[in-house]
């Protein structure tokens, strides 16, 4: 019998009180229960036990070994649940909300990658601008813009995130009036998002930082919508000026498509944590396709580099 095995043997003869009744629960013999017992106690070098016609007795050094191997067997068989949980074919529904510009940018193309691996996983994937609350509507996995404050959740950065660039097409820059701060944007027309908990009647409301202090602009603009990419098609067709993920609009600038505007102020929408991070339940063990979806994300968002983005700050 192997040393974990005994020590399980010990501490079930304490917990029942009896050697016997030990080896009943063990399916074990009395005369088994004995020498594995003595012959803990002779690895110890001391008497662990004192044995009596009526019940069994700790000494002071079995108080400390029987709480020594209590935690010892607590440790072994949650090794063993986490190893069973690693080797466990994924399987079953798995639901994950994200905003819909994140989705259409980072998963769409991998997705078909993902589920191929995992041929037994079923994934429901729900895009929207919008947070959602995870236990009320049964989301497995959630991918949040900035980190999040749900304390009863877990979180797993996946990427730190591209700032949001204020930019415009050169034919709107050309026929409105020059932008030289913040302010003039409330002359302009701004393309923003629409949100369920925004302001009524078109206003959309960016958050300017300079100099450590934040105030926020009530901008209007002839489109909302709560579609990043069309917002971005909107200022290439030239309707006014959008703020988005670098990401989102990297291309257009390197092609002059759009060019920045007031791009040494940092100006966004949301947050100014721009970091990617997904939320799930924080429970003692991770489902077997909430782990892998997991690495399948973080192995998404490294493979396209989002750090690399930076170079639109021109």
């Amino acid at each position: 019998m192997n040393s974990i095995e005994s020590l399980r043997v010990f501490v079930r003869a304490v917990d029942l009180g009896s050697l016997s009744a030990a080896g009943r629960a063990l399916g074990l013999s009395p005369p088994s229960v004995s020498r594995i017992v003595r012959s803990l106690e002779e690895e110890a070098g001391t008497r662990l036990l004192n044995r009596t016609s009526r019940k069994l007795v700790l000494t002071h050094a079995g108080i400390a070994f029987y709480r020594q191997a209590g935690d010892v067997l607590a440790a072994y068989d949650g090794l063993k649940d986490v190893i069973s949980e690693a080797t466990k074919e994924p399987r079953g529904l798995l639901t994950v909300h994200s905003r819909i510009s994140v989705g259409r940018y980072f998963l769409l193309d991998a997705i078909p990658d993902f589920l191929n691996a995992y041929p037994k996983v079923d994934l429901r994937l729900w895009l929207s601008e919008d947070v959602r609350d995870l236990a009320d509507n049964r989301i497995d996995i959630a991918l949040r813009l900035g980190r999040p404050d749900e304390t009863s959740f877990a979180m797993r950065q996946l990427s730190p995130g591209v700032k949001t660039l204020l930019f415009a097409s050169p034919s709107y820059l050309r026929d409105h009036a020059p932008i030289q701060k913040p302010e003039d944007l409330l002359a302009h027309s701004c393309l923003t998002g629409l949100r369920e908990d925004g302001p009524d009647g078109g206003v959309g409301l960016w958050h300017v930082r300079e100099n450590g202090a934040v105030r926020t602009l009530r901008v209007h603009g002839r489109l909302q919508a709560n579609d990043g990419w069309m917002l971005r098609d909107a200022v290439l067709a030239g309707l006014g000026i959008g703020l988005l993920p670098g990401w989102m609009v990297h291309e257009e600038l390197r092609l002059g498509k759009v060019v920045r505007v007031l791009p040494h102020i940092e100006i966004t929408p949301l947050t100014f944590d721009q970091g990617l991070y997904a939320v799930f339940s924080k429970t003692p063990k991770i489902a077997a396709n909430t782990r892998v979806f997991l690495d399948f994300l973080v192995q998404t968002f490294r493979s396209h580099d989002t750090g690399s983005l930076e170079s639109t700050d021109t």
